[in-house]
C-alpha cells in the first residue's frame, strides 16, 4: 500500500523487487503481472483479445494477443530497461520490436512494444531440416550485419568499450575460478588474453547475446507435435536488455556457443550472412573470438562445456568453436 495524491492508500499492483535476492524469490508468472498488463493497454488505447505470458524469459512479460508484448522491469534492474529502450529507438529502422509506450507502474518500470511475429528459432530448430537451418542462420547472419552497420549516435560512449574490456580483464580469472572452470584452464587465462590482439576492429551497438531464443521466424506451417515447417521468414531480434557499445566481434561469441553450437556449416552459413566468410576462416577471428567469450559480461565457461567441445587449451577451443 502507498499514499496516493489526495492521502488515501492506493493498492500497489506488483510486487517488492529492490534487489536481486527479491526478484530472484518472485513468481514470473504471477497474476499481477497479467493485471498489470491489461492496465497498460488500457491506458494506452491499445485494444486485444487477451493477454497471458510469454513461454520464456528472464523477466516478466506478457503478450497482448499477436500484436502486444509487455516486458517488465523491477527497479533492480532500472540499467537493463534504460538498455532496452535505448535500442528499441536506436535499431527502429532494424527487424526488432517496435518501441510503443515505456514508463512506470509502480516502482517497476514497463516496456511496451509489438510483439515479433512467428517463433523462435529455439522452438523451430528440431523441426527444421539442415538445409533450413543453415538458410536461418544465414539470415541471422545478415540482420546482425544490418544492426552493426547502423551508425552511432553522437551520444553513444564509444570509451566505454576499453573501459568494459579492462575491468573484465581484471576480474576474469577470479570469475571463472568461482564459476568452477577447471584449474588447468583457468591458470591458460592471463597469457591466452595477452597473446590476442583485441584492438578495437569496429565499434558499433552490440546486441550481445545472439541465439535461438532471440530471434524470430515467421512459417507459413508450423505444427511442433507433426515436425513440419513450412517457408521461413526471419521477423527479428528481441531482448536487448544487455545490449551495449563495443567491438562488432563481441557479439560473435554467443553466435558460436548458442547459434552454431560448433557446428562448422551453422557457423559458415552465420558469416556468409554477415558477409565476412572469408575472414571468419582465419586463425585471428577465432582467437579474439574466444578471448571476447572468456570476458563476455555474462560468460560461464564451465557451463558451455557441459554441451559445448573440450579441449585443455583456450587455442584448441577456438578452434573446435569457431573454426568454419
Amino acid at each position: 500500500m502507498t499514499t496516493g495524491a489526495s492521502g488515501g492508500m492506493v493498492l500497489k499492483m506488483l510486487p517488492v523487487s529492490q534487489t536481486i535476492e527479491q526478484f530472484k524469490a518472485l513468481d514470473l508468472r504471477d497474476p499481477c503481472f497479467l493485471r498489470a498488463a491489461i492496465d497498460i493497454l488500457a491506458r494506452t488505447h491499445r485494444a486485444t483479445s487477451s493477454v497471458d505470458f510469454a513461454s520464456s524469459g528472464s523477466l516478466p512479460v506478457v503478450l497482448g494477443g499477436s500484436e502486444f508484448a509487455i516486458k517488465f522491469f523491477p527497479p533492480v534492474f532500472a540499467e537493463a530497461f534504460k538498455n532496452e529502450v535505448t535500442a528499441l529507438r536506436f535499431l527502429s529502422k532494424c527487424a526488432v520490436p517496435k518501441l510503443l509506450d515505456s514508463g512506470f507502474i509502480d516502482d517497476w518500470q514497463y516496456v511496451l512494444m509489438s510483439h515479433l511475429p512467428g517463433q523462435s528459432l529455439k522452438a523451430l530448430w528440431p523441426c527444421l531440416s539442415s538445409d533450413a537451418q543453415r538458410l536461418a542462420c544465414r539470415d541471422v547472419g545478415q540482420g546482425l550485419r544490418k544492426i552493426h552497420e547502423i551508425p552511432l549516435r553522437s551520444d553513444f560512449d564509444k570509451s566505454s568499450w576499453s573501459n568494459f574490456l579492462s575491468s573484465q580483464k581484471a576480474a576474469c580469472v577470479d570469475r571463472h575460478t568461482k564459476l568452477g572452470l577447471p584449474a588447468e584452464l583457468v591458470s591458460q587465462i592471463p597469457n591466452f588474453l595477452e597473446s590476442v590482439d583485441l584492438a578495437p576492429r569496429k565499434i558499433c551497438f552490440l546486441h550481445t547475446e545472439v541465439m535461438k531464443d532471440h530471434v524470430f521466424f515467421e512459417s507459413d506451417r508450423f505444427e511442433s507435435s507433426a515436425s513440419v515447417v513450412g517457408e521461413l521468414k526471419f521477423s527479428g531480434f528481441l531482448d536487448f536488455e544487455p545490449s551495449m557499445v563495443g567491438d562488432a566481434d563481441y557479439d560473435f561469441a554467443s553466435v558460436g556457443v548458442f547459434l552454431s553450437s560448433a557446428d562448422r556449416p551453422m557457423l559458415r552459413s552465420f558469416f556468409e550472412g554477415y558477409g565476412e566468410l572469408d575472414r571468419a576462416s582465419s586463425v585471428e577471428i577465432r582467437r579474439r573470438v574466444m578471448a571476447f567469450t572468456l570476458l563476455h559480461k555474462y560468460s560461464n565457461l564451465t557451463w558451455y562445456l557441459k554441451f559445448m567441445p573440450s579441449a585443455n587449451s583456450f587455442e584448441a577451443l577456438a578452434d573446435l568453436w569457431w573454426a568454419t
